[in-house]
């Protein structure tokens, strides 16, 4: 690789490692043609490279194998920018209030190496960069940076710089002239100040309110608690036919949600028809961004799958401070269609389905296909998909399981009736409920309808079963009931670990929230708030004890001098749906109240002072505001 400023020469050495019928650098600029036999070393010069589309080839001829080679050159032809200047629509700015900065970089090449860089005072407070953009060309950038200065900003210097990223033989950064900033004297006498935004689009924005005071505090600051969302601009469901599984009867479903905010608060749900198979959360993303999430799901296809319509749901889930009901975008179902191994020849014998064409020699992505249909499946020569379709391929004679329980899920409260249907597709020699409670044994010939059901559901081990016999293949299959049984909590509460009474700016300290006799513990979320806003959610999916346990769950926290008389709690919740229960079942525990330190000593002061006596806080003590 070289790196090269526009204008200036430039030249490469290519060597061949054994002799040569002939060698060449082919380009657009400083082309050599073929040399003659036995050179075995070659020099591309150009005296002034302005050409940024080069992409200089080397090419050798040999006598035996390889007979031709190439390499290419990889070239980067950069050029400093004309001007950089950093503007604002005022430099007279008042405290408190949002302004936004822009850096103009004028004709800078190649952009996908730059960064702009911000700087307040000499300090570097943020960073862009351009690395999608693959134009090669000179080309005009403006970045901007939104500030909300405060009044230790009055007289602060911000400044922005080009730099192309291009390692050591790279240029040095190109710094704009300073932009000072003025700010406005703040408004006395006011005990009422409103922070307004026609059109709020800053990701990072923290607005925080502040006061000066005669007294002490002398000054306090408040964030404001601030969660900036946007919905996704599409949700959609795409099948990989050709994805290699451990089974020939698997294959995995994506769902893309794209440029969704904030990723930390959104729930990815996979339905199958309207039961929700799969659900994930994202808590862990920090960044508050759009982002784009991409979520797979392994199913397992059979015959009765056909007409199954399997949709991806994105949920944001804001808290009580957000939108009610959540909001919700849903992808175009995809759907399930189960074809005879016949269908195949009908294909070869079209040559076209859903506009697509089978054309001889192409390379082909093959739908999954039962190992009875295989042999046909080596003459087709076409992608059997089509949009929001997915076909799988299975031989007439097929042999699954003959019966269907209605529901197929059922979710039960612990000590409530449950009933559940068991229905044969064709007549049987018999048919029966296995379970540790309303079994019913083997019922007489030709019954193809048998009911299942317990007034008082209190086994936590139950796996009811209902099995048919039949005349001819399958002689005996069986279905297991999916059954939740589930139990709402004794208790839940929340307390402090090893800490009472008032806490400490800046210290750690650690909350324990306690649920006592839940379950199943698999479908269980314990979710914390401070005051009204969710700030964690803990799930237990891979836990599948299905008897009731107690739960302690742990969350550190350090508190600042917004958190004074700030409450906290935790609070259990099953989602069992959407078979379950609406909305969720769910228990919160008491609040925790949060006090700081330093408002008793507040009061302290004020009580001295009522009493002529005189306290002195020692220099440089702070606290917060109350």
């Amino acid at each position: 690789m070289v790196v090269v400023r526009y204008g200036d020469p430039v030249s490469v050495n290519c060597t061949a490692t054994r002799t040569t019928r002939g060698m060449g650098w082919e380009a657009t600029v400083g082309s050599t043609g073929m040399q003659p036999n036995s050179t075995q070393s070659l020099l591309w010069n150009v005296s002034s490279l302005t050409d940024w589309t080069a992409e200089p080839k080397c090419y050798a001829n040999f006598q035996t194998e390889p007979k031709q080679c190439e390499k290419k050159l990889n070239v980067t032809l950069y050029k400093y920018p004309d001007r950089v200047s950093v503007s604002s629509n005022t430099s007279v700015m008042d405290a408190g209030r949002p302004y936004r900065l822009q850096c103009d970089v004028q004709s800078i090449a190649p952009v996908q190496y730059l960064s702009v860089n911000w700087y307040r005072g000499g300090a570097l407070i943020h960073t862009k960069n351009f690395t999608r953009n693959s134009t090669r060309t000179p080309v005009n950038v403006s970045p901007t940076l939104l500030i909300t200065p405060s009044c230790t900003d009055d007289g602060v210097q911000y400044t922005c710089e080009a730099e192309l990223r291009l390692g050591p033989d790279g240029p040095q950064p190109n710094q704009s002239e300073p932009l000072n900033i003025t700010i406005h004297h703040m408004k006395t006498d006011v005990q009422s100040l409103l922070w307004s935004v026609s059109s709020l689009t800053d990701w990072t924005a923290e607005p925080k309110c502040y006061a000066n005071f005669q007294t002490e505090p002398k000054q306090c600051v408040k964030k404001l608690d601030i969660t900036l969302y946007k919905l996704p601009d599409s949700v959609s469901i795409r099948p990989i036919p050709g994805k290699k599984t451990q089974e020939w009867n698997q294959t995995e479903l994506h769902c893309d949600v794209v440029n969704v905010a904030p990723a930390r608060f959104l729930t990815l749900k996979w339905l199958k028809g309207e039961t929700l198979v799969q659900e994930k959360l994202f808590n862990d993303i920090t960044e508050k961004d759009p982002r784009n999430i991409t979520e797979t799901l392994l199913i397992t296809l059979s015959r009765s799958d056909d007409g199954v319509q399997y949709t991806c749901v994105s949920e944001l889930r804001l808290g009580p401070g957000g939108p009610q009901p959540n909001p919700v975008m849903k992808s175009e179902p995809l759907s399930i269609i189960v074809l005879p191994c016949e269908f195949i020849l009908f294909e070869l014998t079209l040559h076209q389905y859903g506009g697509s064409s089978c054309v001889a020699g192409e390379t082909h992505i093959f739908p999954h296909t039962h190992p009875l249909c295989s042999h046909l499946l080596k003459q087709l020569q076409c992608i059997i998909y089509k949009e929001n379709t997915f076909l799988y391929y299975f031989p007439a004679a097929a042999t699954d399981c003959l019966i269907e329980i209605d529901p197929k899920r059922v979710v039960v409260k612990y000590g409530d009736p449950v009933s559940v249907n068991c229905t044969a597709t064709r007549t049987t020699r018999g048919m029966g409920w296995e379970a540790s409670v309303g079994s019913t044994g083997l019922q007489p010939n030709s019954t193809q309808t048998l009911l299942w059901s317990v007034s008082n559901m209190t086994d936590w081990t139950a796996e009811p079963k209902c099995y048919a016999n039949f005349q001819t293949e399958p002689k005996q299959c069986e279905k297991k009931l999916n059954i939740s049984l589930y139990k709402y909590p004794d208790s839940v509460s929340i307390s402090s670990v090893g800490h009472t009474g008032p806490v400490e700016e800046g210290r750690q300290y650690l909350l324990q929230c306690d649920v006592q006799s839940i379950a199943p513990v698999q479908y269980l979320s314990v979710n914390w708030y401070r005051g009204g806003a969710l700030i964690h959610t803990e799930t237990f999916t891979e836990d599948t004890t299905r008897t009731p346990v107690n739960v302690s769950r742990t969350l550190l926290i350090t508190p600042n001098r917004t958190d004074d008389r700030v409450q906290y709690s935790c609070e259990a919740e099953l989602r069992l749906e959407p078979e379950g229960p609406q909305p969720n079942p769910i228990m919160k525990s008491g609040p925790l109240n949060v006090t700081m330190l330093c408002e008793l000593l507040f009061i302290l002061l004020n009580l001295l002072n009522r009493m002529s006596a005189t306290l002195h806080l020692s220099p440089g003590y702070q606290c917060g505001c109350s």
